[in-house]
C-alpha cells in the first residue's frame, strides 16, 4: 500500500492549499487597498497644500488685494495636480475582493469630485458650493469604504493615514 496517502495527510494537504490560496488573495487585496489609500491620501494632501498657501493672507503677510489672483493660481495648480492624481489612479475592476473594489471605486469618485470642485472654482470662484458638498460626501464615502475594506482584510490603516489631511513638507 505504499504511495497511498492517509486521510490525515489528505486533510492537511487540503488545508495547506486553502491557506495558500487565501494568503495569495489577501496579499493581492492588501496591495490594492494600500494603493487606493495612497491615492486618497495624495488627493487630500493636495487640498491641504492649497489651503496652506492661503495662510500668508490670514497672517497679513500678503496684501488682501492680491487674494483673488492668488486663489486662482493656487486652485489652477491644485486642479492640474488633482487631474494627474486621478489619471494615475488604477482600474478598480482588477481588484479581487468586492469590499476592496468598492473602496477603490469610492476613492476614484472622491478624486473625480476633487477635480470637479477645482474646475468649478476656476470657472466661477464664487459658485462652487454644490461641488464642495459633493466632494465632502465623496470623501466620507471613500473613508468609510476604505475602513470596511481594512476590517475585511484584518489590517490597520496605512502608514501616514493620520496625516492625510496635512500638507507634507516639500
Amino acid at each position: 500500500m505504499a504511495g497511498r496517502l492517509s486521510a490525515r495527510t489528505k486533510i492537511l494537504a487540503g488545508v495547506a492549499i486553502v491557506v495558500a490560496v487565501v494568503a495569495g488573495f489577501h496579499r493581492a487585496g492588501l496591495a490594492h487597498l494600500r494603493s487606493a489609500e495612497s491615492q486618497y491620501m495624495a488627493g487630500r494632501a493636495l487640498t491641504a497644500c492649497a489651503s496652506r498657501q492661503l495662510r500668508p493672507f490670514a497672517d497679513e503677510a500678503r496684501p488682501i488685494d492680491e487674494l483673488p489672483e492668488a486663489v486662482l493660481e493656487i486652485v489652477t495648480e491644485a486642479r492640474d495636480e488633482a487631474r494627474r492624481t486621478l489619471a494615475s489612479a488604477g482600474d478598480a475592476g482588477a481588484v479581487p475582493y468586492p469590499g476592496v473594489r468598492r473602496a477603490a471605486v469610492a476613492v476614484r469618485e472622491a478624486l473625480e469630485a476633487e477635480v470637479a470642485l477645482y474646475d468649478a472654482m476656476v470657472d466661477d470662484p464664487t459658485n462652487s458650493d454644490d461641488e464642495l458638498e459633493a466632494l465632502g460626501a465623496a470623501n466620507r464615502a471613500a473613508e468609510s469604504r476604505l475602513a470596511t475594506a481594512r476590517r475585511f482584510l484584518f489590517v490597520g490603516e496605512a502608514p501616514g493615514w493620520d496625516d492625510r489631511n496635512r500638507c507634507p513638507s516639500r
